[in-house]
């Protein structure tokens, strides 16, 4: 998974790469909750987040003006399955991979992604706008 879904592009998030890539995972393979804890976060001076050495546990002290903002990694994540449009498709069906939009787009984006892409999405646009509420609840609640 992790191959599949790095960045091409090494400096796109230069800090919070981990959020990257937990959203990103988590919406290609979903989630298993388990309610005990089983790891840690080491906190270190050179954290550019969260570099608080005593505040913590449950609660982040990382400073929210220097997270990027999660448009940023939607949009990355976006532009991440275009480019590799092939790959996911092999992976998740052509439907899934329409599921996978309806996911992180919304309704004007992947109107845009229909007009702009179409040797992706080359379906009627009423077979996208028909099916977009039903497969958005199916995926997404």
């Amino acid at each position: 998974m992790i191959r599949l879904i790095l960045p091409d592009n090494d400096s796109i998030f230069t800090i919070c790469v981990d959020y990257y890539l937990a959203n990103f995972a988590n919406l290609l393979g979903g989630s298993l909750l388990i309610p005990t804890i089983h790891g840690c976060y080491r906190r270190h001076g050179g954290n550019n987040f969260g570099s608080h050495p005593v505040l913590g546990a449950i609660n982040s002290v990382g400073d929210l003006s220097k997270h990027p903002p999660h448009d940023d990694f939607r949009q990355a994540v976006m532009q991440h399955v275009i480019n590799r449009h092939e790959q996911f498709e092999a992976l998740l069906t052509p439907v899934g991979l329409c599921q996978f939009f309806f996911r992180v787009a919304t309704l004007k984006e992947f109107i845009g992604l229909l007009k702009t892409y179409p040797h992706i999405f080359n379906k009627s646009r009423a077979y996208y706008f028909t099916n977009y509420s039903s497969l958005k609840k199916i995926v997404w609640t």
